[in-house]
């Protein structure tokens, strides 16, 4: 296994520790997610069919054999009448998107509980770290830095579990159900798209371990900048004293410039992820036809 790679899986091995004493509400989150993804499969998998329905009159017709189960269903769906269906699908939508919402929500908001509270814990066992370090460490280190250690970073674990975390078990949850969907459907196809999910993974492992190294050297910065802050104004008296305060502006505005592209390299390799995905989707996309028209 390449050694980013490793690293990535072992820092989140790593984070996932924090989450224990949290299992429960963590739980229930990705239980919230498993409904939503649901949700969102049943209403992809059926309102283009159930439109055609209403607008054509047009019998739902699926490609390949379905569970018994299914064939039900689009059995008593395909002899209802126009106006009936309607009425039905108004109810099932507004149902259905209502449940998905109220899902979506509770995942998100138990996940930022989940998030919140590894902050608090994590800031806790640092400060009483710090309190157990010897003096001689901290004449090693900046203040700054350690500020930094507890404020800036800790919020970075926020974000990777609030967030990351959450983006990982909701996108993965949804490949599983739409390749199901798509495997009932058409299992030729899906078999095909499978093969093509690599290459459309290129571009987001290239950009992500740029982006991590980018994330790692604007932690760096930013404890410069705190440190540069803390040193400046501790030694307030001492700067006026020596008519300095020009060159501590200076020294500030290289910092913050360096900060500054820092983070608008990462905001460049994190806009361009989506276009290049899309292309190389499209391009998947485009081999599945031809595929599909020979």
């Amino acid at each position: 296994m390449p050694k980013n790679r490793r690293s990535f899986l072992k820092d989140y091995v790593d984070l996932f520790q924090f989450t224990r004493p949290h299992l429960r509400l963590l739980s229930l989150a990705v239980v919230c997610m498993v409904v939503s993804t649901v949700f969102d499969g049943v209403s992809m998998g059926m309102i283009v069919p159930f439109s055609d329905k209403i607008l054509s009159n047009s019998k739902i017709v699926v490609p390949t054999k379905l569970p018994l189960f299914l064939e039900n269903f689009i059995a008593k769906i395909n002899a209802m009448s126009q106006l009936d269906l309607l009425y039905s699908m108004a109810v099932f939508l507004a149902v259905l998107f209502l449940l998905k919402g109220l899902f979506t929500f509770l995942q998100s908001s138990l996940m930022s509980d989940v998030g919140q509270r590894v902050m608090r814990d994590i800031r806790a066992r640092l400060y009483e770290k710090f309190q157990s370090l010897d003096l001689e460490y901290f004449s090693r280190k900046r203040s700054g830095e350690l500020i930094s250690r507890i404020t800036n970073d800790v919020a970075m674990v926020e974000n990777a579990v609030s967030y990351g975390f959450t983006d990982l078990v909701y996108q993965t949850l949804q490949i599983v159900l739409f390749s199901i969907i798509v495997i009932f459907v058409y299992w030729r196809l899906a078999f095909f798209a499978i093969i093509m999910i690599p290459f459309i993974s290129i571009p987001i492992v290239l950009v992500g371990r740029r982006l991590r190294k980018l994330s790692r050297s604007a932690q760096e910065k930013v404890a410069d900048i705190n440190s540069l802050l803390y040193e400046t104004i501790s030694g307030v008296r001492i700067v006026r004293a020596f008519g300095a305060e020009k060159h501590e502006v200076d020294k500030y505005r290289r910092q913050n410039q360096d900060y500054y592209k820092l983070n608008m390299k990462s905001i460049r390799r994190t806009l361009a992820l989506g276009p290049s995905t899309e292309f190389f989707g499209a391009i998947g996309g485009v081999l599945i036809l031809i595929y599909i028209g020979r």
